[in-house]
């Protein structure tokens, strides 16, 4: 989940068997991303090379996707260039420095 553009609309502090909790309202724009392995999403090449493609998906999550020594010369990281869009399969999820990562392998170019 993330909030972007943020607005502390009020606050006050509520007693509850003589605890205080604090309440702020706010306003904001909420993204609620929820995906499972095994899950595929369309996804947009923001770098390319040889060995690993770097994904963007929703212009935010960062999705890798690294040749495998299965893959060989078949391997369809080779047939895409950046700005292109891909349909990847979700493999599994890792965080790097609080960041979201997913890799993922590329299941057709389009």
């Amino acid at each position: 989940m993330s909030i972007q553009n943020i607005k502390i609309l009020g606050g006050n502090a509520d007693c509850v068997d003589e605890e205080r909790f604090p309440v702020i309202t706010i306003e904001g724009n909420f993204i609620y991303f929820q995906v499972r392995v095994g899950s595929f999403l369309r996804a947009k090449v923001a770098h390319a090379s040889d060995s690993f493609i770097g994904c963007l998906i929703h212009d935010s999550i960062n999705a890798a996707i690294p040749k495998s020594k299965k893959d060989g010369e078949n391997w369809l990281g080779h047939q895409v260039a950046e700005g292109q869009d891909v349909l990847i399969k979700v493999r599994r999820f890792e965080c790097f420095h609080n960041t979201l990562a997913i890799r993922a392998r590329i299941k057709e170019v389009l």
